[in-house]
């Protein structure tokens, strides 16, 4: 059989192969999986083997896992500085679909001629990824470098989904899984603020700006996007994995930032210039903290350590798409520092 015809006939695969700066980080919040889907999020296909689908987050995320059992919900939360939210994943071939869902190249640049498609989750929804019932535990994310704006803000403020309001510009629901690693550009200043308000002795920690997220998922499940306005189109995109795996990236990041994406260049961090991540203040702002109990981050200078977390996209070996035209690895380092993933526990 000739190799396009057998590429095509084996699974019309499309991949997304993903290295992050690996740190030895116990993984949390792998609960059990089920082979049923959720009806709504995502559209369950026949039965099938599954597959390890890895969801790369970085940027201006707020985690909040779920107190005892559940779904993790990550936030977009709605800063003072314009950000972007982004959904990527591989494609095989384009369609009258894809044209309508993916951003154009202006927006991600290079996306179409690398098989990468862009959504703008402002535009559309996608509400949840995983299988059901959901099955992921509460997750200590500070063991991931992932600060928790309910404990350093005194521990009396949680997230209220039914209350967060504006704060937030979309969620996205993570029903199973649970985070295997992170990648942190260097070591951050912080004062904790005690429950009686006092501000506590300053502290240093790495803090991540890439988090990566694991979960089993059956190879021929199916994403679904819904159109926020008019609110008519719904569009579902089968995930291609390869050889076991799909990867997908996950993004809140400011407009100068997403070239740092692939497929964009490769990315050196330096030294920033702004020393104190501010855009942190939007995940106090959508738990309702009080300005006095709001420790800003501080980037300490001379930690810069790795100098990139890496983002490795593209075809695990041999050829693409329809062309049989051989595609290489992009690799993208993303060197972004105000903007900090942050966690905080929900409401009982």
């Amino acid at each position: 059989m000739p190799r396009r015809s057998k590429l095509i006939a084996l699974s019309l695969l499309a991949v997304l192969a993903l290295a992050g700066c690996k740190k030895d980080s116990p993984r949390e919040g792998g609960g059990s999986d089920s082979a049923s889907l959720r009806k709504g999020g995502v559209t369950p296909n026949a039965a099938a083997a599954n597959v390890t689908a890895r969801i790369h987050m970085t940027g201006l995320l707020l985690i909040v896992s779920p107190k005892d059992s559940g779904a993790t919900t990550v936030y977009f939360p709605t800063p003072s500085t314009a950000h972007y939210a982004r959904f990527g994943f591989r494609y095989r071939k384009s369609d009258a679909d894809l044209a309508k869902l993916c951003l154009s190249d202006s927006d991600a640049p290079g996306s179409s001629g690398a098989n990468l498609c862009y959504v703008d989750l402002s535009a559309w929804s996608l509400e949840r990824i995983g299988n059901t019932p959901a099955s992921t535990k509460h997750v200590d994310f500070e063991r991931f470098g992932v600060l928790n704006v309910t404990h350093v803000s005194g521990g009396k403020h949680k997230v209220d989904p039914a209350a967060i309001g504006s704060s937030v510009s979309t969620r996205l629901q993570l029903l199973n899984g649970g985070p295997i690693d992170s990648c942190s550009l260097g070591h951050w200043e912080y004062q904790p603020i005690s429950a009686a308000g006092a501000v506590q002795a300053a502290r240093q920690t790495p803090l991540a700006n890439k988090i990566e997220w694991e979960m089993e998922l059956p190879s021929s499940y199916t994403l679904e996007f819904k159109e926020r306005s008019p609110g008519t189109r719904v569009i579902q995109v089968p995930i291609f994995p390869d050889s076991g795996h799909v990867d997908f990236v996950l993004a809140h990041l400011m407009k100068d930032e997403l070239a740092d994406l692939p497929p964009g260049g490769y990315g050196t961090a330096v030294e920033p210039t702004n020393l104190d991540a501010k855009d942190f203040a939007a995940f106090y702002s959508a738990l309702g903290v009080p300005r006095n109990r709001r420790p800003i981050p501080r980037y300490v200078r001379g930690t810069l350590s790795p100098r990139s977390c890496v983002i490795t996209i593209g075809p695990r070996a041999g050829t693409w798409g329809d062309t049989a035209a051989a595609v290489g690895d992009t690799i993208v380092g993303i060197k972004t520092f105000a903007c900090l993933p942050g966690a905080a526990d929900p409401v009982p």
